[in-house]
């Protein structure tokens, strides 16, 4: 994974490494420059965006301005109930951690003679 901070690092990304695609983690649309790296920079690269922790009101920013259309993943504090309700948002991919932190295990033996 590429975490990008500025312009600068976008700029190298783009022209100097030999990737395949990109991943952009961010956890508000300050925070990465989101609208100018999606609209211009790494629209051709940029595989996945990842969203991180960020309300519902980003959430459907990013949407709007997906404009590449590529994958949006929803990740960090997430639990079941707000799974219902972003279900409907347009995100494709919704990371769960409830799912193996919240586990419960037993022991169980069976003895057969």
């Amino acid at each position: 994974m590429v975490y990008i901070e500025n312009s600068k690092a976008n700029m190298y990304i783009y022209t100097k490494l030999d990737l395949d695609r990109i991943e952009l983690s961010m956890k508000n649309l300050e925070e990465n420059c989101y609208k100018n790296l999606v609209k211009f920079v790494l629209q051709e690269y940029l595989g996945t965006i990842m969203l991180d922790k960020v309300d519902s009101d980003t959430i459907k920013e990013c949407i709007k301005l997906n404009i590449a259309d590529k994958k949006l993943e929803l990740f960090g504090d997430l639990d079941y109930e707000k799974v219902k309700i972003l279900a409907d948002f347009g995100i494709d991919y919704l990371s769960l951690g409830a799912l193996t932190h919240s586990v419960k295990s037993f022991d169980l033996s069976l003895l057969v003679e």
